[in-house]
């Protein structure tokens, strides 16, 4: 049996959240399945000594597929997953080889601002234009996330978000197939 995980994480305001609640809509009560939205998980509040501690546990868990969402844990996960493989390449016994697949999200500065604007008036807050320069919008839209995999030699699938959403399709697609691949059918226990 051959374990995965898969991280979904980028820019802010770019439709992670929805694209995993969409690939859950039939997977949600799948036992073989953990899913971690790790922004809002209290497990992931603390530091990253801790939360590498919390995701070593999870990694190591039983469960096949492990569907996080979120930005609050990629060093901390790519820290996990590398001393992983390198027990696996060293056969040590008792680590199982889980492989990583890394989803990024990233934005254009102009279609960040206008997602942010959006999700603001949503929640009813102000849009802090002094805090997201242009500047800001570049480094945290398109650059941010593609420089720390490529510094940690991790190889993530990039998805360009546009005003529209319309790449969330493709995201949602891409996980359902491939849990599809993975698993087969969904199993609900208990319904």
């Amino acid at each position: 049996m051959s374990k995965y995980c898969f991280l979904l994480t980028g820019s802010n305001a770019a439709g992670k959240t929805t694209a995993i609640r969409n690939v859950l809509i039939d997977w949600e009560d799948d036992p073989r399945i953990e899913n971690i939205r790790a922004d809002n998980d209290s497990r992931f509040k603390s530091d990253a000594v801790e939360q590498r501690s919390v995701l070593t546990d999870i990694w190591l868990g039983p469960k096949q597929v492990l569907l996080i969402e979120g930005t609050r844990i990629n060093t901390p996960l790519m820290d996990v997953a590398k001393k992983a493989k390198a027990h696996f390449n060293n056969e040590s016994p008792g680590v199982e080889f889980r492989e990583l697949v890394v989803l990024m999200v990233t934005q254009k500065p102009d279609v960040m601002k206008q997602h942010l604007i959006d999700r603001c008036a949503k929640r009813n807050k102000k849009f802090r234009a002094d805090y997201w320069t242009l500047q800001k919008l570049e480094y945290e839209g398109s650059k941010r996330y593609p420089n720390s995999f490529r510094k940690n030699g991790i190889k993530a699938i990039e998805y360009r978000m546009g005003l529209d959403y319309a790449e969330q399709a493709t995201i949602v697609m891409y996980l359902r197939d491939r849990l599809a691949e993975i698993l087969g059918e969904p199993q609900v226990v208990g319904r």
